[in-house]
């Protein structure tokens, strides 16, 4: 489907939903999608993430991108469901947005976006937070991941039992 891609041009996961088939991965420069779909770094972004929608025949239908003023950002991981997507990706060091939403700091993230690609929500996880997994349907999202100090999730605090710990969480 791409040509002339770079190695800063990477797709890391896929899922297969109601909208589509949707990829997931990040870019340091330009990246076009279909005849009418570009993605653009921010300023000063070493490199950005990005979701992208398809059709089933493989035809670019819409992009999402996080937009930053410094360091890395990618998506790496993608769960569909019936009403839209959960995303997973890592920001280090620096703030971004994703769709209009704020990124602040040095860690894991999450996010949901409808059927029409527009960001419901986005949750930063605390430093030294790695994602493995995301599974989700309408009701429930599963994390898995490891972490290398306490960490909390909401209300949820994990002391750290070992050098790295993996945990489980839902939302």
């Amino acid at each position: 489907i791409f040509k002339n891609l770079d190695t800063f041009e990477l797709f890391y996961d896929v899922a297969f939903g109601a909208g589509g088939i949707y990829v997931v991965g990040h870019f340091q420069t330009a990246v076009k999608l279909g005849p009418s779909i570009t993605l653009t770094p921010g300023a000063g972004s070493a490199e950005e993430g990005f979701v992208a929608q398809f059709s089933t025949t493989g035809t670019a239908l819409a992009a999402v991108q996080t937009v930053g003023n410094g360091g890395t950002i990618y998506l790496s991981h993608v769960a569909a469901t019936p009403s839209g997507v959960v995303v997973g990706g890592f920001l280090e060091p620096g703030n971004a947005t994703f769709g209009g939403k704020p990124l602040v700091g040095t860690g894991a993230w999450i996010a949901a976006l409808d059927l029409s690609n527009q960001v419901q929500w986005a949750i930063p996880l605390q430093s030294g937070v790695g994602l493995q997994a995301i599974a989700a349907n309408d009701t429930e999202l599963r994390v898995v991941g490891s972490f290398d100090k306490q960490t909390s999730f909401c209300t949820s605090v994990l002391p750290v039992a070992g050098d790295k710990d993996a945990f489980v969480w839902g939302l």
